[in-house]
């Protein structure tokens, strides 16, 4: 997997490539497969489905559904488990407490 950083120091840069990555084909409701309304309540966009009203975020439908990690920490995990960094190294960096590893 090839996480470009220096791109990814820049939030919207960051979450496009979150998003082609982790949906390819768009992010969809996972109840109807509908259209999404969106609302930026934090730094994690929320999302809701126009049709069922369901609430989902970028991370829905990947290992990080259910983490309030921003696509940040979460690209910068990824890149540091590709390097074999270990988990304590990356909560370190990432400012995360290390049992959310």
């Amino acid at each position: 997997m090839e996480v470009p950083i220096t791109e990814l120091l820049d939030y919207e840069n960051n979450v496009e490539w979150f998003r082609q990555y982790f949906h390819p084909n768009g992010l969809k409701c996972p109840t109807c497969r509908k259209g999404l309304d969106s609302a930026q309540t934090s730094e994690l966009e929320v999302l809701w489905c126009k049709e069922c009203r369901t609430i989902l975020n970028l991370h829905t439908g990947t290992v990080f559904q259910g983490s309030q990690w921003t696509s940040m920490q979460v690209v910068l995990l990824m890149r540091g488990i590709c390097k074999g960094e270990t988990t304590r190294e990356l909560a370190s960096e990432l400012r995360l407490s290390y049992k959310r590893c």
